[in-house]
C-alpha cells in the first residue's frame, strides 16, 4: 500500500518520491531566479492620471514598479527588456476618463510594432476599462511598451486596482 504526503506544495505525492523544484525553471542551475534569469516576472502600477491627445498614438506610463524580479522593467521609461529569450505572458489595463460613446483602443507593442490590442466603447458612465493580454515569443533585448489610442482628448485614471502592466516569462 502507498502513503501519500498531503503537506507537499503541489498536493498529494507518494512518500519517498522526490519533490518538485519549487522556484526553479527548467535549465536553471541555481534557485536564485535573479541570479540566472529563469523567473523572469515584473509588475508596474498607474497612480497618477495622465492625458492622451486626440488620435495620436500615445505610451502609458506605469511609473510605479511593485516588483521586478531579474531587473528588466524601467520605470522612468514604462519598458519592459527581457535579459532572455522565451515565451512571456503580458497584461496591460487602463481605466480612462471621457465623454460616453467613444472608442478607445490599447496596444502592446514590441520594438515600435502593435502584437495585441484591444478596443472598448464607453457607455453612458465616463469610466471604461480596458485590458489586452497576449503569450508571445520575445528575444532577449526586445523592447515592450503598452499605447493607448483615442478619437478624443480624454484622462486615464491612475487607479492601482486597474491600471497595471505586467509579464512573466512562462516558457
Amino acid at each position: 500500500m502507498t502513503r501519500y504526503d498531503h503537506n507537499d506544495w503541489y498536493g498529494v505525492r507518494p512518500l519517498g518520491s522526490p519533490r518538485p523544484l519549487v522556484g526553479k525553471s527548467r535549465g536553471c542551475k541555481s534557485d536564485k531566479s535573479e541570479r540566472c534569469g529563469c523567473n523572469s516576472a515584473f509588475r508596474a502600477i498607474k497612480t497618477v492620471g495622465q492625458q492622451v491627445l486626440q488620435n495620436v498614438p500615445t505610451q502609458v506610463l506605469y511609473p510605479v514598479e511593485q516588483y521586478d524580479t531579474n531587473n528588466e522593467y524601467d520605470p522612468a521609461t514604462s519598458t519592459f527588456i527581457p535579459k532572455q529569450s522565451g515565451v512571456y505572458s503580458i497584461i496591460a489595463s487602463i481605466l480612462v476618463s471621457s465623454s460616453p460613446d467613444v472608442s478607445f483602443r490599447i496596444n502592446i507593442r514590441v520594438n515600435g510594432n502593435d502584437v495585441a490590442s484591444d478596443n472598448e466603447n464607453s457607455t453612458i458612465t465616463q469610466l471604461t476599462g480596458l485590458s489586452v493580454s497576449t503569450n508571445i515569443r520575445l528575444q532577449a533585448g526586445d523592447r515592450v511598451q503598452v499605447f493607448a489610442e483615442v478619437p478624443q482628448f480624454s484622462i486615464l485614471v491612475g487607479d492601482e486596482a486597474f491600471s497595471h502592466f505586467e509579464a512573466t516569462r512562462i516558457g
